[in-house]
């Protein structure tokens, strides 16, 4: 049955089905790079060293914990489920482990670093529990002076179940203008138990030396280079370090190059003892020639576009200028494994809003293009004197096919100039390179967009295994039905029909004219944090539709709201709109014989009163996910507990229908049972309390395997079906982007056609659509949802 938005109720409908990777590998340490040939002359620690051994500097105070929180910031408040302990530790006498659930835990640990310089982290990992609902990271965050963050590195993420002690390890060459960095572990939702031991942040210089309180350095070097048409190149080199007593420092060099090429000549360099061999990989750096090379969707071209009167250079300079969510600009370029590649460019901001958020970043690809790693090379965190020169510099890791520069704002509310970026192979030592060195850069690529299929009346969709072969006509009807099976089947007349029992079939009521009279509706949770809203309106101008459910989290610990509160907010939501309330009986955590007993009975009143005298549609959705195990008023324990459960969830309806909240619609919302500990029906509250039910599931791969056991039982119950609740918890954009342009052209319209309604998670940090890390998937969602199938405000 499909839904009247305006009166947030259920009405007959057609249901045409016209419808138009960042996983945080470890990267490769950066003893890749080359060593920087002019060390400083008052080296921070001065340490005797074993020949060939690196200069490591421990930089954390206690990091194996045996001192107990001794130099680590961890809240009080998390003390419960965050901690150490002296049990199962690595090494010595101290753990530190995370085990429960709850949302936010974390503990840190800032030092003092110098600009420029390489960080090296490692430690030990730790994971034998981990719940379907965690989600945690260590991170490094890089901040200036002030402790103003500059960037924010994923150093590892909390991802699988480990077989003991696991080692983890990344590095990263700190931007120019760093003082600190802050190693962070953090759980937007904790759900296990994690170990931490023997961390480390050190900086270990490439090179191999005996350092004394003086040093000078005399490096010798022997290099070749063979270059081919497609700018290949391998660098063999056997740098010599000597020592002596006095602080001059004198490099000598002894450079035997060799390089070579046979196409057509772009440049003929000619280099100079001492200067770095740079390769430039960016067509029009300088945007002189407009956006050639360059990537910008038309739909950007209002506040995103090259313009010529004020530039660093030349007489281009790309401009960003307004208010609005997305805008991006970017160029790919083919590098090799394992090779430095250094960023440089100029940025001027003028004007910047309250708003703003936007970063320049280097994403790092594949052969196949998907995302293997993304560094944030500058934020846009302030305005600044004029043009500013910005860098930083990465070495790939050994997957590595292809870069793309990306500059995007997930909103931009100001002004931001950008000229002369460039994106270089540089390699820290200098040669001579033959004058008949020449080189041909490769062909940019391109992303050629998967095809959108468009369905339109009387289609017929036969699928065998999971082919679907689609032949459609011109225009639909309103005579036109629908058949759902085990082999899905839709023809022309989309009226559901079910073998089981009770299985009502809806009517056709042609003469109805509701908001949604074709299609399912759509909505979404925009979240800044757990129960916290983000900006609604930037997700919404980024997704290119406005929506017709507006769901939030109310009344659920940690943060509670009042009914009085909700009476305040709720004029805030846009005619038209329904409002969909997770929502719980309780201010703080309680237990189902609470409810049961009438402790919370005044509680729900004041929520009935305050919801009927909204006088809108609203879909309640009292204690969600019972057979989960994450909330208080779990099911999943007992048959005892499931009874307990309906029992509480039949009160709720009784109390507020007693108030006559008759504007309010009950909406059961079980998890789908592949992540759950049981099957949704067990707990099912009965035909007369529920009047919508909700699935709510995250897959993290395959939506149809993850939906479809659930959806077949739950449609049974002749009642309307909707996802209540879903994203994905891939982590690789190019993967989410297919996932999610699957899920809205093929699975919902002809897969999955009694679902009703299709309500989205995108939260800060948990499957956020506007995060700067997924451009693919918010572009795949963009393009799905604007299908008419998918019936907003």
């Amino acid at each position: 049955m499909p839904i009247n938005a305006a009166e947030g109720s259920f009405i007959s409908a057609q249901h045409p089905p016209s419808v138009s990777e960042e996983t945080a590998s470890p990267v490769s340490p950066l003893d890749a790079l080359a060593p920087t040939l002019t060390p400083p002359s008052s080296p921070i620690v001065s340490l005797p060293q074993a020949e060939g051994s690196p200069i490591d500097q421990e930089r954390l105070v206690n990091p194996g914990f045996e001192d107990g929180l001794v130099g680590w910031q961890r809240p009080s408040w998390f003390a419960a489920v965050a901690d150490v302990k002296t049990t199962a530790s690595r090494t010595g006498t101290g753990v530190f482990r995370f085990s429960g659930n709850g949302a936010g835990p974390y503990v840190q640990q800032e030092v003092a670093v110098t600009p420029d310089e390489a960080i090296t982290f490692s430690g030990w990992v730790n994971v034998p529990v981990r719940g379907y609902g965690m989600s945690g990271m260590i991170e490094l965050q890089v901040l200036n002076a002030n402790k103003g963050l500059l960037a924010s590195y994923r150093l590892y993420t909390f991802s699988n179940v480990t077989d003991g002690w696991v080692p983890v390890s990344d590095s990263r060459v700190l931007p120019d203008s760093a003082a600190w960095v802050r190693l962070h572990v953090r759980f937007l939702n904790l759900d296990g138990t994690v170990d931490l031991d023997d961390l480390s942040l050190s900086r270990t210089p490439t090179q191999s030396a005996t350092s004394t309180p003086t040093a000078t350095w005399t490096p010798s070097l022997t290099a070749t280079w063979t270059s081919t048409p497609t700018s290949t190149e391998t660098s063999t080199s056997t740098p010599i370090a000597t020592s002596t007593s006095t602080p001059t420092e004198t490099p000598t060099w002894t450079p035997t190059p060799t390089r070579s090429a046979t196409s057509s000549p772009t440049a003929s360099p000619t280099q100079t003892v001492g200067t770095p061999i740079s390769q430039e990989r960016l067509v029009n750096p300088g945007f002189e020639q407009g956006l050639v090379g360059w990537q910008r969707p038309s739909w950007f071209a209002a506040v995103a576009d090259v313009e010529a009167t004020t530039s660093h250079t030349g007489t281009g300079a790309f401009r960003f200028s307004g208010n609005r969510a997305g805008p991006y600009v970017q160029q790919e370029v083919a590098v090799t494994p394992g090779e430095a590649i250094t960023f440089s460019g100029w940025v001027n901001v003028p004007v910047r809003g309250y708003g703003m958020n936007g970063m320049i970043e280097l994403q790092v690809l594949n052969a196949n293009k998907g995302l293997l790693v993304s560094y944030s090379l500058y934020n846009f965190s302030s305005l600044t004197d004029g043009w500013v020169p910005v860098s930083d510099s990465r070495v790939l890791p050994a997957s590595t096919a292809y870069v793309r520069l990306h500059v995007r704002f997930s909103r931009l509310d100001g002004t931001v100039y950008l000229d002369d970026l460039s994106l270089s192979r540089t390699p820290t030592q200098s040669a001579i390179p033959t004058p008949t060195a020449t080189w041909t850069s490769t062909s940019m690529p391109t992303e050629t967009p998967m095809p959108t299929p468009i369905m339109t009346s009387t289609p017929t969709t036969t699928e065998t295994s999971s082919t679907p072969t689609r032949t459609p006509t011109s225009t639909w009807t309103s005579t036109s039905t629908r058949t759902s099976t085990a082999t899905p089947t839709a023809t022309s007349t989309p009226t559901p029909t079910n073998t089981s029992t009770p299985s009502p079939t809806p009517t056709e009521t042609p003469t109805v004219t509701p908001v949604v009279s074709e299609g399912i509706l759509y909505g979404a949770w925009v979240g800044h944090a757990v129960n916290v809203a983000g900006d609604e309106t930037a997700f919404e101008q980024a997704v290119g539709k406005p929506r017709a459910i507006r769901h939030w989290y109310w009344s659920v610990s940690p943060i509670a709201w009042s009914a009085a509160q909700f009476t305040e907010w709720a004029p805030t939501t846009p005619d038209g709109v329904i409002l969909m309330l997770s929502w719980a009986p309780s201010p703080t955590d309680s237990s189902l014989d609470n409810v049961n007993a009438g402790v919370h009975d005044a509680y729900i009143s004041e929520w009935a009163t305050a919801l009927r005298n909204y006088g809108r549609p609203v879909w309640l959705r009292p204690m969600w996910e019972d057979n989960g195990s994450w909330y208080w008023w779990s099911s999943a324990a007992s048959s005892t507990a499931k009874d307990a459960y309906k029992a509480a969830f039949q009160r709720v309806v009784t109390i507020f229908r007693q108030a006559g909240a008759n504007n309010v619609r009950f909406m059961w919302s079980p998890n789908v049972s592949i992540y759950s500990i049981g099957a949704p029906m067990p707990s099912y509250p009965g035909d007369e309390y529920v009047d919508i039910i909700g699935l709510d599931g995250y897959p993290s791969d395959d939506f149809y395997s993850a939906f479809k056991e659930d959806y077949d039982e739950l449609s049974t119950l002749g009642k309307p079906l909707i996802i209540a609740e879903t994203s994905t918890s891939i982590f690789s954009d190019s993967a989410r982007a297919a996932y999610v342009r699957n899920l809205l052209t093929y699975e919902l319209p002809i897969r999955f056609p009694n679902f009703q309604a299709l309500v989205w998670f995108s939260e800060r940090g948990w499957d956020d659509l506007l995060a700067l890390e997924y451009p693919l998937t918010l572009q795949a969602f963009r393009e799905g949802i604007a299908s008419s199938y998918y019936v907003g405000r």
